[in-house]
């Protein structure tokens, strides 16, 4: 699911890297919140008429998700992923925003984790920053004893594989987020 609202320029960015995902992506749709740039229209061009819409620009992310989710090219049944072989008994929803551009193996280390873990309802990614790559943005928030906010990332921290590991917290970005179909709904 790829939600936009004015981000235009970096749209061609993102459903590049959707496509050189080393685990493909077997269906995408892309809303358009009111945006005044040429959003809704790249998006149009980029993955086709069939597969995007638009929603009112006070339209928050959970709701242009959930819209996303009843667009009739989300409701198609995914295909296997070899001929033959059974369609997946989990669903996974991977939520991207207008400005993520998502490394080539994101979707495959996110699915990778979920599979080592029958638990995981919500996993997200190492976000770094899309003007300096070498700034980890987030890697999940967790509280200390107090109930403070905890990401363990410092501004500016540049990323040398500290943060390459899975680890449970308590909450992760939407941006790039993987979650169970049955958890959303």
């Amino acid at each position: 699911m790829v939600v936009a609202h004015d981000g235009a320029r970096l749209l061609p960015g993102l459903i590049q890297a959707v496509r050189e995902q080393t685990h493909p992506v077997q269906r995408v749709v892309g809303v358009d919140t009111g945006s005044q740039d040429r959003s809704g229209a790249t998006l149009t061009e980029l993955l086709g008429q069939d597969a995007v819409f638009g929603m009112e620009p006070e339209t928050g992310y959970g709701a242009a998700v959930a819209g996303a989710l009843h667009h009739p090219t989300a409701r198609r049944p995914p295909p296997p992923e070899s001929p033959g072989a059974p369609v997946p008994d989990t669903e996974w929803i991977w939520l991207l925003h207008d400005d993520c551009e998502p490394a080539a193996d994101a979707l495959e280390q996110l699915l990778n984790a979920a599979s080592r873990s029958r638990s995981a309802a919500v996993l997200g990614p190492k976000l770094r920053d899309l003007s300096d790559r070498r700034v980890v943005r987030e890697a999940g928030i967790t509280t200390d004893r107090a109930g403070r906010r905890l990401t363990g990332v410092e501004p500016g921290e540049i990323d040398q594989g500290q943060h390459d590991g899975s680890r449970a917290v308590l909450a992760v970005s939407s941006g790039g987020m993987l979650i169970r179909r049955d958890a959303w709904d």
